[in-house]
């Protein structure tokens, strides 16, 4: 099995390619990467990989505050401790790199894509 070095390409792929993707296949209405932040297009993701994996019912899509997208993110979760996925969703140490706050949005997503 070949594995994917950082100098591989699929590391300088463009923001505007990966909107473009997840509006294709999962969340026409996304606009930036920086909205990938409350947990919904992830979800989305594995559930496409590990059908039946995640609750889709449970997750808020319409999410905006902070509670949701933990509560999105502890979803995400359990869908990879049901699958034995070893990558842990970043919920508290998203809250910590945002003080606490809301405004630190793109931290939760930039840590689940690196």
């Amino acid at each position: 099995m070949a594995t994917a070095g950082m100098m591989n390409e699929a590391y300088f792929t463009g923001r505007k390619e990966i909107v473009a993707w997840i509006q294709g296949k999962y969340q026409p209405n996304l606009q930036r990467v920086e909205d990938l932040c409350t947990g919904a297009v992830y979800c989305q993701i594995i559930d496409s990989i590990y059908p039946n994996s995640v609750q889709l019912g449970k997750v808020k899509f319409q999410a905006k505050t902070e509670t949701d997208f933990i509560h999105n993110f502890k979803v995400l979760q359990a869908a990879f401790v049901k699958n034995k996925l070893d990558r842990c969703a970043p919920r508290a140490r998203a809250r910590v790199a945002a003080g606490g706050r809301a405004g630190g949005r793109a931290q939760v997503a930039s840590s689940l894509v690196a």
